[in-house]
């Protein structure tokens, strides 16, 4: 069997953002699944990548490595560099420039929280939703019926979310930074923007015009009929197709992609050759 026949991951996260599994035990589980290649792509975060180390040589499965970036458009927008250079000195500037303004706007939240009488259980938070987040303390507090939709502190909770989206880099910069690092910029689960076809393509459209070099055509999002649509276009527009999992361990996203072609949510390796221009 070709190597093009075998499965590949390009969109997987860890316990380095909003992940149940540790960026190792990511590895274990991608190389159990007969995967050739897994990217891991954390939330605006390559500390994942980095706690591996060398450690990746242990396994048969090739480590890829990502980030999936969020950016600011005329709603959110998430774009995946993959294969990038992770120690590219632009990179480490735009992460941790992300990194303290989230601590920034946390440490906010959190204190106007605890202003309003509300005492957050950060460990149970922690233990439910695997990361400390604005929207993770937002949602918490109204699966407990602590807030209410739209009340004052709901409200104010996602204004912060909102200054939060807002000092996040444009769909063209983060290409741009992509691209200064080796790597492919690739639009995640393009579904998500909107279902309307039309308005969809003419997205997809203006982002290639700022230098996008693929869409995610396999998404557990995504319908049957979906990726067929995706994957017309990608060779309509000579765009770079991908696929992945976007496997968090949790809820919904439990399921790495599977090694097997036979089955459901299969990524072949093909698509990784052209990723890297192999």
């Amino acid at each position: 069997m070709g190597k093009e026949q075998y499965g590949v991951d390009l969109h997987v996260h860890t316990t380095a953002s909003d992940g149940y599994y540790s960026p190792m035990q990511i590895l274990e589980y991608a190389d159990a699944n007969q995967l050739k290649a897994v990217a891991i792509t954390d939330h605006d975060t390559v500390e994942g990548i980095k706690e591996i180390g060398n450690r990746s040589e242990e396994f048969e499965v090739e480590l890829i490595p990502g980030v999936e970036f969020t950016t600011n458009y005329e709603q959110v927008v998430h774009i995946l560099g993959i294969n990038l250079n992770i120690y590219s000195s632009q990179l480490t500037m735009h992460l941790k420039k992300v990194e303290r303004k989230k601590l920034f706007l946390l440490a906010q939240a959190l204190k106007f929280v605890k202003s309003n009488g509300i005492e957050c259980d950060m460990d149970a938070i922690l233990n439910e939703k695997k990361a400390i987040t604005i929207l993770n303390v937002k949602n918490y507090l109204l699966e407990k019926n602590i807030t209410n939709n739209g009340d004052f502190v709901d409200s104010r909770l996602k204004e912060i979310i909102d200054e939060w989206i807002e000092s996040m880099i444009s769909p063209q910069e983060c290409i741009q930074l992509i691209h200064s690092c080796g790597g492919k910029a690739v639009l995640a689960h393009p579904i998500h923007l909107s279902r309307d076809r039309s308005v969809l393509k003419n997205i997809i459209l203006k982002f290639k015009h700022f230098g996008l070099d693929g869409i995610e055509v396999q998404h557990p999002d995504h319908s049957a009929e979906d990726m067929e649509v995706f994957n017309n276009w990608a060779e309509e527009l000579r765009l770079l197709k991908s696929g992945g999992s976007d496997f968090h361990g949790i809820d919904e996203r439990n399921h790495l992609a599977p090694g097997n072609s036979t089955e459901d949510g299969f990524v072949p390796y093909s698509y990784l050759v052209k990723i890297k221009g192999e």
